[in-house]
């Protein structure tokens, strides 16, 4: 669980026209001359593998995980807002594919998405309901290691209904702010296969105003003013965790 306490806890977002062109041209170009009702046009490009489904298909967490993909590390830097209940901060996401895949699924609820990169290179994504989909614009082989960099920010909110009569995922509070992981609440404050079946190492950076302390699973790695009256708190997990466990 990542808390935020005061003393705190993180309890621990064609058209196109043909130009003209005279008879000659017309009737020497090979498409306008050849033609035919029924022809077939070929290409020399492979199609793009499918994406990596949406979830690990648990009917006890509908949602959860993503499927085509094994992570292997969360890099997490994440500057609170504690007062205003405002997140912005930066993932990084080492991944293994286990498929074939064209692109992948990470859980994210409510945060805006202003950038992602794999490997170095931006690709194009969208959001859905619960869901970062990223397209890689070609295809990633099974085996394949993928670096994923997602830039976010916004308001984080608990999810409803999930567990009966309690809310999870990242709360405000009177003191500051909690985030309730199980069973799947990270996924309100970060980018990640949210499902037990993925465990990974972590690396989590939160940055919060004094006198607040940020607090999750793990060891405390390093703590340091960063200025104008706010300290970073980073947390480390060495050994492969699941997401619900922060």
């Amino acid at each position: 669980m990542l808390r935020t306490l005061r003393w705190v806890s993180l309890a621990l977002l064609v058209s196109c026209s043909a130009s003209p062109s005279d008879d000659s041209d017309a009737a020497s170009s090979p498409t306008a001359a050849d033609r035919a009702p029924g022809a077939v046009s070929t290409s020399t490009t492979a199609p793009r593998a499918p994406l990596g489904t949406a979830s690990v298909g648990d009917r006890f967490v509908p949602g959860a995980g993503n499927g085509g993909i094994d992570v292997q590390t969360y890099s997490v830097d994440l500057a609170v807002d504690a007062a205003g209940g405002a997140v912005s901060g930066s993932s990084r996401v080492t991944l293994i594919t286990t498929d074939d895949i064209g692109g992948f699924h990470l859980d994210l609820e409510g945060l805006e998405v202003t950038a992602v990169v794999v490997d170095g290179v931006p690709v194009t994504f969208r959001r859905t309901e619960g869901e970062l989909v990223v397209e890689l614009g070609t295809t990633a082989a099974a085996g394949e290691e993928l670096v994923v960099d997602v830039e976010y920010a916004g308001r984080p909110a608990p999810l409803v209904g999930v567990v009966p009569f309690t809310a999870v995922g990242w709360e405000q509070t009177s003191w500051g702010v909690r985030a309730a992981s199980q069973p799947r609440g990270t996924s309100t404050w970060m980018p990640v296969s949210d499902h037990p079946s993925d465990p990974a190492t972590w690396s989590i950076e939160l940055i919060v105003d004094d006198p607040l302390v940020a607090v999750a699973s793990g060891r405390l790695a390093d703590r340091r003013g960063v200025g104008e009256g706010r300290t970073s708190y980073r947390w480390v997990v060495d050994e492969p965790m699941s997401p619900h466990a922060l």
